[in-house]
């Protein structure tokens, strides 16, 4: 292997490790903040990054070099999302590993089963992988930062989950927040005709119906629901407040349990990651192609098979 193919390697390798880097800034903040705008910068740098990561896989075909590139991405993937690298974490930057050497051996088989370049297809079989290797990884990290010890963290924690979707509810509740009350939505969904009626008698409409509201979540969640109560501590009551009740083993099975749920949400989400990130890809593959960063050949193969 000759210097400029490793220096086309080497900065290609460090190109995806930028970009690692910079997925792991967005989703660290993401799950710090918890913000909207967060939350796109998290879905444009998981785009960038798995576009990189599948042209790096169709032009290096050296898997030990792959291989350690890989470990050198994902370790710029910790340095925002590692947190204290606990156990659990530790496991969790082990399996990203996997998943990306997976990504990039069953891609690779890709490309030497077929006679054409099929980029398409090629990038679905890295991109599974792929994908699945950075659910996991902000997954495990969420878990990894929440303290049943400590309520008021926690509820800090579910709100920072939850507060991406504060501008879709405000399209049917008007300025809604996760810190409004049952009251206080209740009050946001009056109708305009109610600003005639006397305040002694708009309040007590508002209070009969955060009541009512407050009664039918109870009834179904089985919870002491209070209209005071904000969504935030509605969500808390419902997941970490029942988990934090129960043994220490109880508790991690259920948080497995949800953690796959949520892994099965963010990879139906992750869909539409993919086929962004496998068209952001071409054009990279057709700019690089063009730029004479690579050069696409002929080869005569010689194969076996089998005739009667």
């Amino acid at each position: 292997m000759n210097r400029p193919v490793i220096t086309k390697i080497i900065s290609l390798g460090g190109v995806v490790a930028f970009f690692a880097l910079i997925f792991s800034y967005a989703a660290g903040n993401l799950l710090s903040i918890g913000s909207f705008s967060s939350a796109f910068w998290t879905f444009i740098a998981s785009v960038l990054f798995l576009s990189a990561f599948v042209i790096q896989v169709l032009l290096v075909d050296n898997f030990l070099i792959s291989a350690g590139m890989i470990v050198a991405q994902v370790a710029a993937m910790t340095i925002f999302l590692g947190g204290s690298l606990s156990l659990v974490m530790f496991a969790a930057i082990l399996i990203a590993i996997a998943l990306l050497i997976s990504a990039y051996y069953n891609g690779r088989l890709e490309v030497k089963n077929n006679l054409e370049i099929r980029f398409f297809k090629t990038g679905q079989v890295i991109l599974r992988g792929a994908s699945s290797a950075i659910a996991i990884f902000v997954i495990v990290a969420f878990i990894s930062i929440l303290d049943f010890e400590d309520p008021a963290a926690a509820k800090q924690h579910i709100g920072i989950a939850i507060r991406p979707l504060e501008p879709i509810a405000s399209a049917y509740i008007p300025k809604f927040s996760i810190e409004n009350s049952l009251t206080d939505i209740s009050l946001k969904l009056l109708p305009k005709e109610a600003d005639s009626i006397a305040p002694g008698a708009r309040q007590l409409i508002v209070q009969e119906a955060a009541q009512r509201v407050a009664e039918v979540i109870g009834n179904f969640t089985g919870l002491k629901i209070r209209p005071a109560d904000t969504i935030t501590d509605i969500l808390y009551d419902l997941t970490l407040g029942r988990l934090s009740n129960l043994p220490p083993i109880l508790r991690t099975v259920f948080l497995v349990f949800g953690g796959f749920l949520i892994f099965l949400l963010i990879k139906f989400l992750l869909i539409f990651v993919n086929w962004l990130a496998l068209g952001l890809g071409w054009l990279l593959y057709q700019a690089l192609f063009n730029l004479g960063f690579f050069k696409i050949q002929t080869q005569s193969v010689e194969k076996y098979v089998i005739s009667l």
